[in-house]
């Protein structure tokens, strides 16, 4: 019985390590894909002032 406590807690450990590894490498996805937005955001190709400008008043143009 001692020994198989002792392979249940060798066991258990291993899946905490594993579910830990897990969670960091789903942590620096996330904070890789936030600031990849984050760039594409501050880029000037994202949206040109124009393309806002047109968005912005199209739908008084559609009212006229």
């Amino acid at each position: 019985l001692k020994w198989f406590l002792q392979r249940l807690l060798q066991y258990e450990s291993l899946c905490l390590i594993e579910i830990s590894s897990c969670l960091v490498k789903h942590t620096e996805v996330t904070q890789k894909y936030i600031s990849e937005l984050t760039e594409l955001k501050k880029s000037k190709d994202y949206m040109q002032p124009e393309q806002n400008m047109f968005l912005y008043f199209l739908p008084i143009f559609r009212l006229g």
